[in-house]
């Protein structure tokens, strides 16, 4: 089932909202990261963007596991951030 346009709007002001009220000295991508696992109430949450390397860069974790399971689609080739890129 996809996202409808109103649910995508309200899912970007609440990352927004999050982002902003978050605002410290952490960097805008850790931030980022960190209300998006709030908002999907995940565990824990990896932003990895697609360059010119196969498995692209991750640019924060939110926690040790996280980076872990970044670490372990690059290993394997395989999962979430492998397929969108």
């Amino acid at each position: 089932m996809g996202v409808g346009t109103t649910d995508r709007a309200s899912i970007l002001a609440r990352l927004a909202g999050l982002s902003a009220a978050n605002a410290t000295d952490r960097q805008l991508a850790d931030r980022l990261c960190e209300a998006g696992r709030l908002i999907t109430l995940a565990d824990g949450a990896w932003i990895t963007v697609g360059n010119a390397t196969p498995s692209g860069t991750t640019l924060c974790s939110t926690d040790a596991v996280a980076t872990r399971l970044g670490n372990l689609q690059d290993v394997l080739g395989e999962g979430p951030c492998r397929d969108a890129i």
